[in-house]
């Protein structure tokens, strides 16, 4: 019995299966279990080797759904910035001058 034990399946690509004739694993579970092994610790797979596929992370994967999330975020920062600028600057204009500060009302004692 093993001390690990690698499950099949990629956390983070739903489109690649769990279920199926082939063993789906990251690429990296390679590199762990070598690690584990190097440490005395016994590791085993779901799959035997000839029945596992492996599969890397494309960075593309991570770093497009956050790039297109700031690039939307950006614009709305520089919509919003404009706008004040120009909501400004045409109060101005219509003013000729900042408006006037309210008048300050003391209240009488009656």
């Amino acid at each position: 019995m093993a001390d690990v034990l690698i499950r099949r399946g990629i956390s983070g690509l739903p489109s690649v299966p769990r279920q199926g004739d082939r063993g789906n694993y990251p690429y990296e579970a390679i590199t762990v279990a070598k690690v584990l092994w190097a440490a005395g610790v016994t590791v085993e797979f779901e799959d035997s080797k000839p029945e596992r596929d492996y599969h890397t992370h494309d960075s593309a994967d991570i770093w497009l759904p956050v790039i297109e999330f700031a690039t939307d975020v950006g614009k709305d920062l520089v919509v919003a910035a404009v706008t004040a600028v120009i909501t400004r600057y045409i109060v101005k204009r219509q003013d000729g001058a900042n408006p006037p500060a309210p008048e300050e009302v003391t209240p009488q004692a009656i």
